[in-house]
């Protein structure tokens, strides 16, 4: 990644300015298939052949550049923990058969570098990491929110009960998953430092300082009193460990949470999933939400905007902060819009 691309990165993260990550097609792609769920998400040597050949045939423009996720579902920090996994198609679930059966007697919580699942990322990581040759950033894996983990550990349900009937409990592990997470993160930072410059997430957004996508899936069934006490401390702690953080707001069932969301100094800027049946992300119905969250002094960040919707994004919001993605059906619309983003930066 050039300097000018790092700056407007930089630009972006102290709200000085905006980035359009634009992607398009320059050659026919077809993935390898492979042969059964293990080797879709266990088998790095092919899952970077996979990824290597669909870079190759993809044009970036923009503020866009390759970054290869190193996924093994979201929330993966459960599986770290012991936690039983099951492969799927589509994801990894961590919540089929929770190991937190007696919440009076929770067991004790401990990351081990040895941990068979942790050792695959680990090992993952770092083959990226060393075939890389700047041709893509490589990023963390997808740790997970600290109570979306203690959900899947303890199962959805029974959570729900237990902040009521076991509330110190709940706390006494998220005191101590936090540590474990924060952990778990400086082991993989320090990876990731090694061998590259920056860092991205499943958010291919770059930083040349430490980040994290922030988030809490589980706080849609919460009200805002229970979200009060049960996940903002954590998100708090979360943020001031990273220094920066980009929460992602998922759907109109976190819409209650927002105002405690937007009062973390930390986090830089939120990222907005509308959920399905509900307006695109690039609509004017959304544009009070954008608003209020600029005037919180909070960037926006929106993955996957459709191409007709980014100039208009970007002349109804400010620029400081705003980071839009989107994909195009060829080079030539992708330049079009690139030039005419590029007015309307004044690049």
């Amino acid at each position: 990644m050039d300097r000018v691309l790092q700056d407007r990165y930089e630009d972006f993260w102290n709200r000085k300015g905006a980035c359009v990550a634009i992607e398009a097609p320059k050659a026919d792609f077809t993935p390898k298939h492979a042969r059964d769920v293990e080797q879709k998400w266990q088998d790095s040597s092919f899952i970077l052949e996979n990824f290597l050949r669909r870079i190759s045939a993809t044009g970036f423009y923009g503020d866009g550049f390759p970054s290869l996720f190193v996924n093994h579902g979201p929330g993966v920090l459960a599986a770290f923990l012991g936690n039983p996994y099951q492969l799927a198609d589509d994801t990894v679930w961590f919540d089929t058969d929770p190991m937190i059966k007696d919440m009076e007697h929770p067991p004790p919580l401990s990351f081990n570098m040895k941990n068979p699942v942790y050792h695959l990322i680990h090992t993952m990581t770092e083959q990226y990491l060393s075939q890389s040759g700047g041709r893509y950033i490589t990023s963390i894996t997808d740790i997970g929110g600290s109570l979306d983990v203690i959900a899947a550990l303890r199962g959805t349900e029974s959570l729900l009960y237990d902040l009521y009937d076991y509330p110190e409990k709940v706390h006494f592990l998220m005191d101590e998953l936090e540590k474990i997470w924060e952990a778990c993160f400086t082991e993989l930072y320090r990876l990731l430092q090694e061998h590259q410059s920056g860092m991205t997430s499943w958010m291919p957004i770059w930083s040349d300082q430490q980040w994290y996508p922030l988030q809490c899936d589980f706080c849609a069934m919460l009200s805002p009193a229970l979200f009060e006490e049960f996940v903002l401390p954590y998100l708090n702690r979360q943020a001031n460990f990273l220094g920066r953080a980009i929460y992602h707001l998922d759907g109109p069932g976190e819409l209650p949470h927002l105002d405690y969301i937007l009062e973390i100094e930390k986090i830089n800027a939120i990222q907005w999933t509308a959920g399905a049946g509900n307006a695109d992300i690039g609509s004017s119905d959304w544009y009070e939400l954008y608003h209020k969250m600029q005037q919180k002094g909070k960037g926006i960040v929106l993955l996957g905007v459709q191409p007709g919707d980014v100039t208009r994004l970007l002349r109804e919001l400010e620029p400081g902060g705003l980071y839009l993605s989107t994909a195009c059906e060829t080079p030539d619309e992708a330049k079009r819009l690139e030039e005419e983003v590029s007015k309307i930066l004044l690049r």
